[in-house]
C-alpha cells in the first residue's frame, strides 16, 4: 500500500517552526561580524577549497525533498545570497551520488557541498510549501548492484559415528560351470575432524585375473579432511592426481592438498556474464536468457549492474527489459559465451601431491612403486582467460607443462597447451583446440601431437600418448525435427600400435505420445575394421515405466533387443526389468529389485543359447550414530538420522518423495543424501499424535562427504492429565483450591468433586494443593505419556508434616 504523506502546506507549517530555531543560530554569526566571502579556516582543512562564500544573509533551510520522482523526506540545505543551494556529504550519499563531491564551504562549523557544481543537477524550490524537487542525472548516481550468485542455505554438519556399505553377490553360470561369491565392503569412521574410509574387494576362486590374484584386495584407504570454508581437502592415504587438459590421472599413496569446490556445490566456478545499464527513474527489470525469462527485479533510478546472470554453458544472448512506472521500455542486449573449462577471475584450482605410485590397482593390495611429486594449478586471470600449469616427477621421469584457455563473445573457447618430459624419457607434447556451443550449432576440434620419447610419470605405457591425435565433433539442432551429430577420431602411434580412424554419424528426435528414437552409424578402420549401426526407439509409459527396442548391427552380427523397465522408487518399493534378445543372439533376461527399509535386494535370471545363469545380490549399509545401530539401504555419500520425538510409523519425505517410516524408537536413517547440499526432509504431521508439538515439519540438512548428521525436528509432547484429588481422609479437595507444580509458573484450579486438570506434566512430578492456609502435596503416578488425555483416577494429597510425606496411592490408606 502507498504510504500516507501530509500535504505540502501542512509540511511547510511544521518545517517553519523548526526553521525559526535554526535562524536563531544565524544571528550568532551576525554578532561575530563576519564579512561576506570569508570561510572559517579553523574548521576547514588546508586541502578544502571554498566553492562559494558565506555571509550574514546565508541561511539554513529544512525542505521536504522529492528526488527523481521519489520522496526523500526532510533534508537540511544551506542557501547563499546568490540563491545557490548546498547539502552535506551525508545527504549526497543518502541520495546515492557517487564521490568525489564538489569542494565544500563551511557554515556554522558544518561542511556543505554546492549542488550547482554537480553537472546536470536541477532544483526547484517552493518557498511557501517548503518543498524542493531535484533532478539528478543517472550518471552521477552509484550502481544498483544485483547478483544472482547462489549461496548455500544450510551449513554442513556432522556427528561422530561409523557405517559399512556392503554389496554382496552370488552368481551361477551353467555355461561356464562356475558358482562364485563376490563382495565389496566400504567401512567408514567419521568425526568432526574428517573421515577414515576404506574399500575391500572379495573375489571367489572363479575370478582369476591373470597371474596376479588374491581373494581379498584392498582398493583405497584414505583419511579425508574437508574444509568447506576454505574450499579445500586434505587426503592422507590413497588418492588420485588431477588429470588436466592433456595429462592423465594416476593413483598414489601419500598426502594430497587440493582445492575442492564440491564442498560448496552451489558455487559457480566458471565466469558468468554480467550486464549493466542506466535507468532514469525507478524501474522494473525483466531479465531474459536466450529468450526465456529468468528473473524480475526492481532497481532505483541510476546506473545498475546485474552480476552472475544464471545461464547455460555455450553461446547465448541476454536481454534486459527496463519498464518504468509510465510503462516506457528500454531494451539492453548483450551476447555471452560461458564454459565450465574457464575459472572466474581470481579463482584458483590447485593440487599438491606426494607419495608412492600404486601398481596393479584392484589386483594387489600393497603394490607400490616410485616416489611421485606432483603439483597442478589453474587460475582465472579474467572472465575470458584461464591459465594452467603442471609439474610431476619421479626419480626417473620429470614432466612440466602449461595451458592457456581464452574465449570470445562470438567464436567460442580456444586452448593451447605445451609440455615436455625429461629424464629417462625425453620428449614434447603440444595441443591446440577450439570449442563452440550455440543454441543451434556446436563444434569441437582438438589436435594433439607428441614426440616418441614423451612420457608422464606413473604412466609409462606405449599407447598412452599417440604420435598424432585429431578429435573433432559437430552438431546441429533442428528444433522440433530433432538434432544431427557427427564425430571423427584419427590416431597415429609410434610404431607400437596400428593407426585407427573412427567416423560416427547420429540423429535423434522426440515424437508425440512420449516416443523418441535415435540412430547412429560408425565406420572403424584400424587393426580390425568394422561398420556398426544402431537404431533405438523408446516410449515413456509413466514417471517410472518405459519400453524400448534396440537394433544393433555390425559386419558379423545383428541383434534386436526389447526392454521394459519399471524403475525402483527412492524409498521402499519394487522395480523390474525384462529383456528379450533376437537375431544372431537369442536370450531372455529378467531382473526384479526390491527396496526395503534395511537393504536393496535383486534377483536376475538369464537364459541364452549356451545355457542359463542366475545372480542374487544385496546392497545396503549398517550404521552407528547417536548411540544406536541402524540397517538401511546403501549410504554411499552421506546420510541423516531423523529423530521424530520417539513416535513410531511416522512417514518421512526426502524432497517430497516418501523415503520410509520411523521405527519403534521414532528414528529413521535416510541414506544417499547429497553432501554439502541442501537436502529437505519432511515429516507427515498427520502421523503424529495430537499431543505432539512441532515447530516446523520441514528441515534442511547438509552432511559432510561420507559422514552422517542428526535431523532432530525438536518434537515435544504436551502431556495433559485428569485426576481426582482426595485428602488424607479420602474426601475430595474443596472446590477452588489451587494446584501448582515446578514445571509451570501458573496455577490450576480444583473443580467439583476434587477434579483437577493439569497441563504439560510428566510422571513423578510434585504438585502442591493450596487451600486457604492449608497445603498438601502429591506425586503424579506413572502413566502413558503418548496417550491423548490420561485419567489418573484418585490420587491422595498429604500434608507436608504427615508421616508419609509426598506419598501417593490409589487405595484408602
Amino acid at each position: 500500500m502507498p504510504s500516507h504523506r501530509p500535504g505540502r502546506g501542512a509540511t511547510g507549517a511544521v518545517l517553519g517552526l523548526t526553521l525559526a530555531t535554526t535562524l536563531i543560530l544565524d544571528s550568532q554569526t551576525a554578532a561575530l561580524g563576519q564579512a561576506r566571502g570569508t570561510v572559517d579556516s579553523s574548521a576547514a582543512s588546508a586541502s578544502e577549497s571554498t566553492a562559494a562564500g558565506t555571509s550574514l544573509r546565508d541561511q539554513l533551510l529544512l525542505l521536504d525533498v522529492t528526488m527523481n520522482g521519489l520522496g526523500r523526506g526532510v533534508t537540511l540545505f544551506m542557501r547563499d545570497t546568490d540563491g545557490r543551494y548546498f547539502v552535506s556529504a551525508d545527504t549526497l550519499a543518502t541520495w546515492g551520488v557517487e564521490r568525489p563531491y564538489p569542494s565544500p564551504v563551511i557554515f556554522q562549523n558544518r561542511r556543505f557541498h554546492p549542488l550547482v557544481a554537480l553537472a546536470g543537477v536541477r532544483m526547484r524550490h517552493e518557498a511557501q510549501s517548503m518543498t524542493a524537487d531535484i533532478d539528478i542525472p543517472a550518471e552521477l548516481l552509484g550502481d544498483a548492484f544485483v547478483s544472482f550468485s547462489p549461496r548455500n542455505l544450510v551449513a554442513p554438519t556432522t556427528a561422530t559415528g561409523a557405517f559399512l556399505d556392503y554389496d554382496l553377490a552370488y552368481t551361477s553360470d551353467s555355461a561356464a560351470r562356475e558358482n562364485s561369491l563376490s563382495s565389496l565392503l566400504a567401512p567408514t569412521v567419521f568425526t568432526r575432524h574428517g573421515n577414515l574410509s576404506s574399500e575391500l574387494l572379495y573375489r571367489g576362486d572363479s575370478y582369476t585375473l591373470g597371474a596376479l590374484h588374491d581373494d581379498w584386495v584392498r582398493l583405497d584407504t584414505t583419511w579425508t579432511i574437508d574444509d568447506p570454508d576454505q574450499l579445500r581437502s586434505i587426503r592422507v592415504g590413497d588418492a588420485v592426481t588431477l588429470p588436466g587438459s592433456w595429462g592423465r590421472s594416476v593413483r598414489f599413496a601419500g598426502v594430497q592438498l587440493a582445492s575442492n569446490y564440491a564442498t560448496q556445490p552451489t558455487m559457480i566456478t566458471f565466469p558468468q556474464p554480467s550486464i549493466s545499464g542506466t535507468a532514469a527513474v525507478p524501474s522494473a527489470l525483466d531479465i531474459f536468457v536466450n529468450g526465456s525469462l529468468r528473473s524480475r527485479v526492481d532497481v532505483p533510478d541510476g546506473a545498475f549492474q546485474i552480476d552472475a546472470v544464471p545461464v547455460v554453458t555455450g553461446a547465448g544472448e541476454i536481454q534486459v527489459v527496463a519498464r518504468d512506472l509510465l510503462g516506457r521500455e528500454q531494451i539492453i542486449t548483450q551476447s555471452f559465451y560461458a564454459s565450465e573449462q574457464l575459472l572466474r577471475a581470481g579463482l584458483s584450482d590447485y593440487s599438491v601431491s606426494a607419495g608412492r605410485l600404486r601398481n596393479n590397482y584392484a589386483l594387489e593390495s600393497n603394490d607400490y612403486g616410485d616416489f611421485l611429486v606432483e603439483g597442478a594449478l589453474r587460475r582465472g586471470l579474467s572472465s575470458r582467460l584461464t591459465m594452467a600449469a603442471r609439474f610431476s616427477g619421479t626419480a626417473n621421469t620429470q614432466l612440466a607443462g602449461t595451458s592457456i584457455l581464452f574465449s570470445t563473445q562470438e567464436l567460442g573457447l580456444s586452448s593451447i597447451s605445451a609440455a615436455a618430459s625429461t629424464g629417462d624419457s625425453r620428449g614434447t607434447l603440444w595441443q591446440v583446440g577450439h570449442q563452440y556451443q550455440g543454441r543451434k550449432y556446436r563444434a569441437d576440434l582438438r589436435v594433439q601431437g607428441t614426440s616418441s620419447g614423451f612420457a608422464q610419470p606413473g604412466l609409462e605405457i606405449p599407447a598412452a600418448f599417440p604420435k598424432r591425435q585429431v578429435v573433432t565433433s559437430a552438431g546441429m539442432s533442428l528444433g522440433t525435427r530433432g538434432s544431427l551429430g557427427a564425430s571423427f577420431l584419427t590416431e597415429r602411434f609410434h610404431e607400437t600400435q596400428a593407426d585407427r580412424r573412427i567416423l560416427t554419424l547420429s540423429y535423434s528426435r522426440s515424437l508425440p505420445r512420449g516416443l523418441s528414437f535415435s540412430t547412429s552409424a560408425s565406420q572403424i578402420r584400424g587393426e580390425i575394421s568394422d561398420v556398426q549401426a544402431s537404431l533405438v526407439v523408446s516410449r515413456a509409459l509413466g514417471p517410472r515405466s518405459a519400453t524400448s527396442a534396440s537394433l544393433f548391427s555390425r559386419s558379423d552380427e545383428t541383434t534386436l533387443r526389447v526392454d521394459h523397465r519399471y524403475q525402483l522408487p527412492l524409498g521402499p518399493g519394487y522395480g523390474y526389468r525384462t529383456s528379450v534378445f533376437s537375431g544372431d543372439e537369442k536370450a531372455l533376461d529378467a531382473e526384479v529389485s526390491v527396496n526395503t527399509a534395511y537393504a536393496k535386494y535383486s534377483a536376475e535370471v538369464r537364459r541364452h543359447d549356451a545355457g542359463h545363469g542366475w545372480r542374487l545380490q544385496t546392497r545396503g549399509s549398517i550404521a552407528l550414530l547417536d548411540g544406536a545401530v541402524f540397517a538401511a539401504r546403501e549410504i554411499s555419500d552421506g546420510f541423516a538420522v531423523v529423530n521424530a520425538g520417539g513416535f513410531e510409523d511416522v512417514r518421512v519425505y526426502l524432497e517430497n518423495q516418501e523415503i520410509g517410516v520411523t521405527d519403534d524408537r521414532g528414528r529413521l536413517l535416510v541414506p544417499r543424501l547429497r553432501p554439502y547440499e541442501t537436502n529437505r526432509l519432511r515429516l507427515e504431521t498427520a502421523d503424529l499424535p495430537l499431543t505432539a508439538r512441532i515447530g516446523n515439519p520441514s528441515l534442511a540438512v547438509s552432511p559432510y562427504y561420507r559422514s552422517g548428521t542428526i535431523a532432530d525436528f525438536g518434537i515435544h509432547v504436551d502431556t495433559n492429565v485428569l485426576l481426582r484429588v482426595l485428602d488424607e481422609n479420602g474426601a475430595p479437595i474443596t472446590e477452588g483450591a489451587r494446584a501448582r507444580s515446578a514445571s509451570r509458573s501458573s496455577t490450576s484450579p480444583v473443580g467439583l468433586d476434587g477434579r483437577l486438570y493439569l497441563e504439560n506434566v510428566e510422571p513423578g512430578i510434585l504438585v502442591e494443593i493450596v487451600q486457604a492456609d492449608d497445603v498438601c502435596s502429591l506425586e503424579l503416578p506413572e502413566f502413558d505419556e503418548h496417550q491423548l488425555l490420561p485419567d489418573l483416577g484418585d490420587v491422595y494429597c498429604r500434608r507436608s508434616n504427615a508421616e508419609s510425606e509426598h506419598s501417593t496411592t490409589r487405595s484408602q490408606p
